[in-house]
């Protein structure tokens, strides 16, 4: 639900009754579950900017492997690898912000009825899988199509 849904709903039930959480409760969730939104875009635009850059990189070096010399092939390969490498540190630096906002979310007790901030522990961690599995992967494939390059056929 989000947090304006989340808002509306206590605010008609009351925040007294059968221990709902007050206005302040409800303010605070919303502060910190805003900040991780937005790091969550952040995370899938990194993540789309590093799908649509290795896809016009892989069609580059696909293009000219064999029709150039060869330091055109190994110089897209290294410049594929650099780009999984800027993009792997921007996700990592959003999943640090999550982690620490999660952190000093949790220093103050939280009402029951509130949902967690970030999901449940399972969910969170595999919801972090792709992000940090998939430039890993290019990464992978930059690797094995330098070593094509470099090596003579």
């Amino acid at each position: 639900m989000c947090a304006a849904g989340l808002s509306a709903a206590f605010a008609f039930w009351g925040t007294d009754a059968m221990g709902l959480p007050t206005e302040q409760e409800i303010r605070y969730f919303e502060l910190f579950r805003n900040r991780i939104n937005m790091e969550d875009e952040l995370t899938n635009h990194r993540m789309s900017w590093l799908i649509y850059t290795q896809a016009l990189l892989v069609a580059l070096w696909a293009s000219v492997h064999d029709k150039v010399a060869s330091w055109v092939s190994l110089s897209a390969c290294v410049l594929g690898a650099v780009c999984c490498v800027l993009f792997f540190l921007g996700v990592w630096a959003a999943q640090h912000v999550i982690r620490k906002l999660k952190v000093q979310y949790d220093k103050y007790p939280q009402n029951e009825m509130l949902p967690d901030l970030v999901g449940g522990p399972t969910a969170h961690q595999l919801g972090k899988a792709a992000p940090y599995f998939v430039p890993s992967l290019f990464m992978l494939l930059w690797a094995a199509l330098f070593l094509w390059s470099a090596c003579p056929h």
